[in-house]
């Protein structure tokens, strides 16, 4: 959505990869402190609807390029 996005450094957020997100130590007030204020001084890149459309994309089939091969991998494992 072109959109900063804040997040903890637990494994799901790692997970997303967001374009513009920066992530602090869960366990790290100050680091939290850091982040926000480096989020609120640095403005989001000005990018287009077909530039966040191709990065979109992009992500998806990274995505899905990894569960099928989770998928597969599990299957390989019950036979």
């Amino acid at each position: 959505m072109g959109k900063r996005l804040v997040l903890s450094d637990i494994p799901v957020h790692r997970e997303q990869d967001a374009p513009f997100a920066a992530f602090f130590d869960k366990n790290d007030p100050e680091d939290l402190a850091r982040v926000l204020s480096d989020a609120m001084s640095t403005p989001v890149p000005d990018i287009g609807q077909t530039q966040l459309a191709q990065i979109n994309e992009q992500r998806a089939r990274q995505f899905a390029d990894e569960f099928a091969s989770l998928v597969g991998a599990a299957v390989a494992r019950t036979r």
